[in-house]
């Protein structure tokens, strides 16, 4: 009898050429998806690539099971002060709710705080704005 199925979560460096690819995807396409994210994702694939290579962000993609479902990453990096403001998105349809973006925020504040040594993380979120400070 088979067992449950193995899954895996990971995140990877968002860098252009895997931005550009996020397009095929139909969740990017969603109206609402895009507009969850604050603010709203572009529908020009030239315009995302310039949003998530801008010199103050840093993004990584979310994948499950070796596919992109979503993204994670920080946006007005201030490596002075040590902060910085998280967003998140798992915009892929039914896998919300299950944990994986809860993992990539996990691994986004090791990053932040043990990779990167930064001291303050503000949260964005449509519920709840909030600080992590170390």
């Amino acid at each position: 009898m088979g067992g449950p199925k193995t899954t895996r979560h990971s995140t990877r460096d968002a860098s252009p050429a895997a931005i550009a690819g996020y397009y095929r995807f139909a969740w990017l396409k969603v109206p609402a998806v895009r507009e969850s994210f604050v603010p709203a994702f572009s529908e020009n694939e030239r315009d995302l690539r310039n949003y998530f290579t801008h010199p103050t962000r840093e993004y990584f993609g979310v994948y499950y099971n070796e596919q992109p479902v979503g993204i994670v990453g920080g946006e007005n990096i201030d490596s002075t002060w040590g902060k910085l403001e998280m967003k998140k998105l798992v915009g892929e349809p039914g896998l919300q709710g299950k944990g994986i973006g809860k993992r990539a925020a996990f691994g986004f504040l090791y990053h932040t705080f043990m990779i990167r040594n930064l001291n303050k993380v503000y949260i964005q979120s449509r519920n709840i704005t909030c600080a992590i400070s170390i």
